[in-house]
C-alpha cells in the first residue's frame, strides 16, 4: 500500500470558459501545471468537429473553426446545466458531452507527459454554479471516463494555492476577484490554520473577458463600414467574418493590455481595410462591465462585514482577464482603502491558481479516502481477532501506518484528515407553495448558508389516502425565506411514494440536503408512522445518469486531436 498511497495521483482541473488547465502534486510534494502536446500551459476551450467527424480541441481547434465556425463550440461551459444542443451530421451535442471532449485531451496530454494514468481528479467550477451546472460539470468528467472526486469551487481552489503556502502567516482573510475569459465571480473567504471557509460569494456565469472581446467586434465592424460604406448587420452576420473578428478582438485586448493602441485587419466580401483601437476608447467602451464587477464586489465586502469579518487582508486576482489595465486600476481605486494589501500581477501567475490549487485539494482528498479505508481495515481485523477499536483509536493508528508508509510525518496526515473547505449556498432552493392563496417559493435553502448542511419543513399531505406528495423545486437569488415565484427558476419536480392510509393534513418532513460540492439531494419522513418516503426527483434540465452513462460508452474510445 505504501507505494501507491505515495505514488498515487490526482489531477487538479480548471475547466475554464476560454481556458482550460491541468495541474498534479509531483513526488516532491511541489504542484505543477502540465504542459499540452503543444507545451502550452493552458488549452482554449474550443472543440471543432469536421465533416468526417474528427473531434479536435484546443489551439488547433481555435484556428480551423476560423473557416468554418458552425461547426466549433466555444463559451460551452456559459450553458452547463441547461437544455442546449446543436446538431452536427445527425448527431446531437450537449454540453457535458463538448465538456468531455475538452477533459479527455486534457487527461490524455497529462498521461503522455507524466506517464501516469489520469483517473482521480478535482474539476472546478464557479462558486455561484448551482445544482445544475454542478452536476453537467460532473457529468462532463464521468463522460470523459474519469473519476470525479469533487467538484471544487474556483475561488475555494484558488484560495487552497495561496492559504496553503500562507500558514505561517497565521489567520488571513482574503477577497477573490476571478474574473475569467467567460465568467466572473468574487469571493470573500477565511484562512485559518490552512483551511479555508468561503464567507460570502457571488457571480454572473454570463460576463468575463469574452463580453470585452465583443464590445471590440463591434467596434471594428462599425469601424470597417465607416470606412467601406458596408453594412455592420452584414458585416456581423457573416459567420467568417465574425469568428475572425472574435480572434482579432481577443490579439487586440492582449496588445492593448501592453500598449496605448492596437491595429488589425478586418477583411469582408473581398475588402481589406485596417481599423485602429486606442486603450483609452477600449476602457471607455467597456467600463460598463467593470462597474459591474465592481459593484458584486462591493455587495461581497458589505454582506462579508454584516457576516462578522470587520477586516479583509488580501485582494487576490485570479483569471486572465484580470491582466487588463483598467481592472487593477480599478480595484485599487476603488478597494485598496479596503484591504491591507492588493496582491500585484506579477506575484502570481492568475490563470494557473485554480488547478494549482485544485490539485492541491485533489491530493488532500485521496489521503482523507485513504485515512477512511485504512480505518475501517484495522477495525475489521481486530473483529476477526475477538477484539474491539473505536473510530478515533483505529483513526489514529491509519494516519501513523500512512505516514509510515509514505515518509510523511504523522502531523502532515493529520493536518490533510481535518482539511475541508467550508463553502457557502451559491443560491437558494425551495418548494412552491400558497401564501394568502397566492404561489411563492418557500426556501429551505438560503443563500450564503454555509455548507454542507441539511434543511427540513413539514409538509401536510393535501387529501386523505393520497398516493404522491409532488413538490414542484425552485433555486432562486433571494436571502429570505420567502421568494416571488416570477424571481425564481424551476430546478425540477419531486415526486414522494407516500404509505398508504395516510390521513389529510398527515405531516411528510421534506429534507432538502446540499452536498459539500454544492449538489442538491433529497429525502423525505412520514412521521406519522416514522418511516421513510421514496423520493424521485426529475431535474428539468441535464443529463440523466443512464443517458451519461450511454455516452460515456459512445466516446470511450473517441480520439482527440489537439
Amino acid at each position: 500500500m505504501s507505494d501507491e498511497v505515495k505514488k498515487h495521483t490526482v489531477y487538479g482541473i480548471d475547466l475554464g470558459t476560454t481556458y482550460s488547465a491541468i495541474a498534479f502534486v509531483n513526488d516532491d510534494g511541489n504542484v505543477e501545471i502540465i504542459p499540452n502536446f503543444n507545451s502550452e500551459r493552458i488549452t482554449p476551450s474550443v472543440v471543432y468537429i469536421d465533416e468526417e467527424g474528427k473531434t479536435i480541441v484546443g489551439t488547433t481547434a481555435k484556428e480551423t473553426a476560423k473557416t468554418n465556425p458552425d461547426r466549433s463550440f466555444v463559451l460551452i461551459k456559459r450553458e452547463m446545466g441547461t437544455s442546449w444542443t446543436k446538431e452536427l451530421d445527425g448527431k446531437t451535442y450537449t454540453p457535458e458531452v463538448i465538456s468531455s471532449f475538452i477533459l479527455k485531451l486534457l487527461a490524455e496530454d497529462a498521461k503522455a507527459t507524466t506517464g501516469r494514468e489520469v483517473k482521480d481528479v478535482v474539476i472546478t467550477c464557479p462558486a455561484y454554479f448551482g445544482d445544475a451546472e454542478r452536476k453537467a460539470t460532473r457529468a462532463a468528467g464521468e463522460i470523459a471516463g474519469l473519476n470525479v472526486l469533487q467538484i471544487l469551487d474556483e475561488p475555494v481552489a484558488a484560495a487552497m494555492n495561496y492559504g496553503l503556502g500562507k500558514a505561517e502567516e497565521g489567520d488571513r482573510t482574503a477577497i477573490v476577484y476571478d474574473l475569467g475569459g467567460g465568467t466572473f465571480d468574487v469571493t470573500v473567504i477565511e484562512i485559518k490554520d490552512g483551511n479555508v471557509r468561503v464567507v460570502c460569494s457571488d457571480g454572473d456565469h454570463r460576463l468575463g473577458g469574452a463580453n470585452w472581446d465583443e464590445r471590440i467586434v463591434t467596434y471594428f465592424a462599425e469601424a470597417f463600414a465607416s470606412a467601406t460604406g458596408g453594412d455592420v448587420g452584414a458585416i456581423l452576420g457573416d459567420a467568417e467574418t465574425r469568428y475572425d473578428l472574435q480572434l482579432q478582438a481577443e490579439t487586440t485586448k492582449k496588445i492593448l493590455t501592453r500598449t496605448n493602441s492596437a491595429k488589425a485587419m478586418v477583411t469582408h466580401d473581398g475588402t481589406r481595410e485596417r481599423v485602429e483601437l486606442s486603450r483609452e476608447k477600449f476602457e471607455e467602451m467597456t467600463k460598463d462591465w467593470l462597474d459591474q464587477t465592481e459593484g458584486f464586489t462591493q455587495k461581497m465586502i458589505d454582506l462579508a462585514k454584516e457576516k462578522g469579518i470587520q477586516k479583509i487582508n488580501d485582494f487576490l486576482l485570479v483569471g486572465g482577464s484580470t491582466r487588463m489595465p483598467q481592472v487593477m486600476a480599478m480595484i485599487k481605486e476603488k478597494f485598496a482603502s479596503q484591504v491591507d494589501t492588493v496582491l500585484d500581477l506579477d506575484q502570481k501567475v492568475v490563470d494557473e491558481a485554480v488547478a494549482k490549487g485544485a490539485a492541491q485539494f485533489g491530493h488532500i482528498k485521496y489521503i482523507q479516502n485513504k485515512v477512511i479505508e485504512v480505518t475501517q481495515d484495522i477495525i475489521n481485523q481486530a473483529e476477526e481477532k475477538g477484539e474491539t477499536k473505536t473510530v478515533e483509536e483505529a483513526e489514529k493508528e491509519a494516519i501513523e501506518l500512512i505516514a509510515e508508509q509514505t515518509g510523511s510525518k504523522t502531523e502532515e496526515i493529520e493536518k490533510a484528515n481535518i482539511t475541508k473547505p467550508i463553502t457557502v449556498a451559491s443560491r437558494s432552493y425551495g418548494i412552491k407553495v400558497l401564501k394568502s392563496g397566492q404561489p411563492v417559493v418557500y426556501n429551505l435553502i438560503k443563500k450564503q448558508d454555509p455548507i454542507p448542511a441539511t434543511f427540513g419543513r413539514e409538509f401536510p399531505v393535501s387529501e386523505a389516502n393520497a398516493e404522491k406528495l409532488p413538490l414542484v423545486v425552485f433555486a432562486n437569488n433571494e436571502l429570505g425565506q420567502i421568494a416571488e415565484l416570477g424571481a425564481s427558476v424551476e430546478v425540477g419536480n419531486t415526486a414522494m411514494d407516500l404509505p398508504l392510509g395516510l390521513p389529510k393534513g398527515a405531516p411528510i418532513l421534506v429534507n432538502f440536503k446540499l452536498t459539500e460540492e454544492g449538489i442538491l439531494e433529497m429525502d423525505a419522513l412520514d412521521k406519522t408512522h416514522g418511516t421513510p418516503v421514496k423520493v424521485t426527483f426529475e431535474a428539468k434540465d441535464g443529463l440523466t445518469q443512464a443517458q451519461i452513462e450511454a455516452a460515456r460508452a459512445e466516446y470511450a474510445n473517441l480520439e482527440i486531436e489537439g
